[in-house]
């Protein structure tokens, strides 16, 4: 399966504005170069990669190395999903998946998909759907 065809099929339930956003992206798919602001850039080579892959628990442990600071917070995400076992979290900071937060969340509500018009560019529609 085509990466476009992967992310469509992820993309499940939410609010109108996200199923607006898959729409618009399902129409127009990726840029290509025929596109003016992406004359010079082709990700039609990036979208046939996998970019998913395992991560071992060695190479999660092995994170801690590269603190710089003990002090300072850490945020472990595996595969774009946090990891709060590898992860300190000492600071007012809170961690949870955007769908979680739209729903909870009236910071979130307020400034989610107010910022930018999707429905003629393709990556921000891919990028507000998700």
């Amino acid at each position: 399966m085509m990466l476009k065809e992967t992310l469509i099929e992820n993309i499940k339930g939410g609010t109108k504005l996200k199923e607006e956003a898959k729409s618009v992206f399902e129409n127009l798919g990726f840029p290509t170069t025929k596109n003016e602001e992406w004359k010079y850039t082709n990700l039609l080579k990036w979208t046939k990669r996998d970019f998913s892959f395992p991560i071992s628990a060695s190479q999660l442990d092995d994170v801690h190395q590269y603190v710089i600071d003990e002090s300072f917070d850490l945020i472990v995400l595996e595969n774009g999903k946090l990891r709060a076992d590898l992860s300190k979290i000492t600071q007012e900071i809170i961690v949870k998946p955007l769908k979680q937060a739209l729903y909870a969340d009236l910071i979130a509500q307020k400034h989610y998909g107010k910022y930018v018009d999707f429905s003629n560019d393709a990556m921000y529609a891919l990028n507000t759907a998700m």
